[in-house]
Order: structure tokens, then sequence, then C-alpha cells
């Protein structure tokens, strides 16, 4: 999974959009599914979509580029830290074929910080071609195994194909592009101490499909003790590439999917708005 999919299931259960049974497409990963009837559009990106029942039921559909279950199973423990939810399945994880493809399908529970429990159904199913298609069911009391026929009409339909980079758009990100925000007050010569906060990001494009990333961030209080290091960095590279709408980030810890704006100097990505 990916970030662009944890937070549009955060909220569980939001206003929506009639929507009738119909092929549905995520451009560039060259992906399309049949939306099943009685559901509604909630919302809807490059790479993901949730759909809503009358009940809250939530099911939501989205790319990812997991190549195996070991892959899929790190980042479902990500996207359900990013729910803020806790995970009891049902039995161990179950790895299968679906329309000749590989497939890991988990059933269990989860639990809100608010007390509600929802049966879930998810199922992960792996294209030779590079990429993921993610199918999870939330199920409202009582409707667990309705959901789950739907998520699995969703994955049984599924067609999924080798994506389509957009080589255009992983040319134009070259350079370095940077983010800076806090307030800092180094001090008066010396006499007084550095107070606030600073906080400064670059991502470096080669333009050929390789990045560089660092973070450094600080924070200064006038009674900091001399043993602690205000400073705090992290760096990281890897590769990159750009599918539909959406920058898809390989480094040393894992893969990242952001949906992108770029607009002449500014990049917009992960709720950051970066500058070159």
């Amino acid at each position: 999974m990916s970030r662009i999919v944890a937070s549009s299931m955060v909220a569980l259960g939001l206003a929506a959009t009639a929507l009738s049974a119909e092929t549905r497409t995520f451009e560039g990963w060259n992906i399309r599914y049949e939306s099943p009837s009685g559901w509604r559009s909630g919302s809807r990106s490059g790479v993901a979509e949730m759909l809503v029942a009358d009940d809250g039921s939530l099911i939501t559909i989205a790319c990812g580029v997991d190549a195996n279950s070991d892959e899929a199973l790190r980042n479902l423990g990500q996207f359900l830290s990013a729910m803020q939810v806790t995970a009891v399945p049902s039995g161990e994880p179950k790895k299968t074929r679906i329309g000749g493809r590989d497939a890991l399908v988990i059933d269990g529970q989860l639990h809100a910080r608010d007390g509600r429990t929802f049966g879930a159904h998810f199922v992960v199913l792996f294209d030779k071609g590079g990429t993921s298609l993610w199918v999870c069911g939330i199920a409202a009391a009582g409707r667990t195994e309705a959901v789950s026929r739907d998520v699995d009409g969703i994955v049984g339909g599924a067609d999924m194909k080798a994506p389509t980079p957009n080589q255009q758009a992983i040319a134009a990100l070259a350079g370095a592009w940077v983010v800076d925000t806090g307030s800092f007050n180094p001090g008066l010569g010396g006499g007084d101490a550095a107070t606030g906060t600073s906080h400064n990001e670059r991502v470096a494009f080669d333009g050929q499909g390789r990045f560089e990333y660092s973070r450094s961030s600080a924070v200064y209080v006038s009674d900091m003790p001399a043993d602690v290091d205000p400073v705090s960095q992290v760096s990281d590279q890897g590769t990159y590439s750009v599918i539909g709408s959406a920058l898809v980030l390989r480094g040393s810890n894992g893969t990242m999917i952001l949906e992108m704006q770029v607009n002449g100097s500014t990049l917009v990505v992960g709720g950051k708005t970066y500058r070159r």
C-alpha cells in the first residue's frame, strides 16, 4: 500500500457520489476493474478509489508496486499504523492464485480507537509486470460476508498489464527540490542561546530514474542540556518513476507512492511544497 491509500481511509466514511456497476481504469498503471453495483464512489485519485455503502462499509481499490506477499505484508503493517487501527487476523495470511496471478488473502477484524469494530477482507493481486492491486473491504457489523463477496468479484475480474512510466515527467523532475520551514533565532554574538526550530528537506532527481534525499531538523530551547544534540538528520537514495499522476520512490526504507503536481519551479508531493 501507500501513504495515499492510508490517508484516503482514515475517516472510515464520508459523503459519496452514486456509482453504478462499470469498468474503471487507473491510467498509466494499466489496471482495469469492475466496480460492483450497490456502492458509491467516496473518493478517487490517480492510484486509489474508495467505495462506500449506505451502512458505512468501505471497499478501497488501490495500485501498488509490491512484488510478492512478503512486500505486501510489510506495507500492510504501515497501512494499519497510518489508519490508527488494531488488526486481529482470524488466521494466517493465505497465499493463493487468482485469475492466473499470485495473490495474498487476509481476513480478520479491525478495531478503531473510538471502539468501533469492523470485519476486514484484504486481497492483494500481484502481476508479473511489476504492479499489485489491493482490494480491501471493511465491513459494518453483519456485513462481512457480503462485502467479502464484492471484494472477491473485483479481484476476479481485474485486468492488469505492465505500467507505462511517464518518461517526460521523469525527465522534467531533474534537479534539486527544497522545502525549508521553521523559525530560528541564532542568538546575538554568543551571548544569547539559540532558540526556535528549523526544518530542511532536499530531494534531487537525475532525470533518468535515480534520486537522493536528505532531511535535517533541529529544535533549540534556551535551557537545552549540553549533552543533547538538537539536530536530527536522515538521508536516503534509490530509484524513482512516474506512473500516471503518482511519484514512485524506491529507497532503502521501502517504497512510497505519492500523488504529485509539478508547476514550473514548484513540486507538490506528499502534502509538501518543494521549490527548485
